[in-house]
């Protein structure tokens, strides 16, 4: 018999701390809406931060997959909180994917969705807290532990949350019409694009 037996390393290696290592930027999504667009992945996890790549694949007959690659790291750790949102009609898994490689037509500067005005960068210090709250606000159906999850990262980032009240009395009035984003001052132009976006999709 092994000794060690107890305690088994690969255990602490598989479930420690490396989830969503520094270095990864790239998030797989798994259960996919066949009828959800590469647009439609774009503007759900544009909240998390600035997108670089975008690559669907097909996966089985009821669904595919997607890999979503971001700039920096920070914006795929915040992607990962967002695990259990429904995109279209489906309820999606979000993994980290340390993996996967991006393809050679990924380097070409047309693929990268930069902000005009130069702004993009300042959501990459964008609190999970807000980015979730936001996206609630918009209308967005999320997991029911997402906003737990984003306070936990935020402390665990030690960001100190100015919303908290705020956020926990809209996660009970789901249904109110008021913008949390109105109060938020790390909402970037993004958020505001997509915003006129939405407006023009309902008319």
């Amino acid at each position: 018999m092994d000794p060690d037996m107890t305690s088994p390393p690969s255990i602490t290696g598989m479930y420690g701390e490396n989830r969503a290592s520094g270095s990864t930027r790239s998030v797989k999504v798994s259960n996919v809406s066949l009828s959800a667009s590469e647009q439609d992945i774009k503007e759900f996890f544009s909240f998390s931060g600035d997108i670089e790549y975008v690559e669907m694949q097909s996966g089985n007959e009821r669904s595919q997959i997607a890999y979503v690659t971001f700039k920096d790291s920070q914006g795929a750790e915040t992607a990962l909180l967002l695990s259990g949102a429904t995109i279209v009609d489906l309820s999606v898994t979000i993994a980290p994917a340390p993996e996967y490689q991006l393809p050679p037509s990924a380097t070409a500067p047309s693929v990268t969705y930069d902000n005009k005005d130069g702004t993009g960068t300042e959501s990459a210090v964008q609190k999970a807290e807000d980015v979730v709250s936001t996206m609630i606000a918009k209308g967005f159906i999320l997991g029911k532990d997402a906003l737990n999850k984003a306070k936990t990262f935020d402390e665990k980032h030690q960001f100190t949350s100015t919303a908290t009240a705020k956020v926990a009395s809209l996660d009970k009035r789901i249904g109110l019409s008021e913008k949390i984003s109105m109060g938020t001052s790390a909402v970037n132009d993004k958020v505001k694009e997509m915003d006129q976006k939405f407006q023009a999709s309902l008319k």
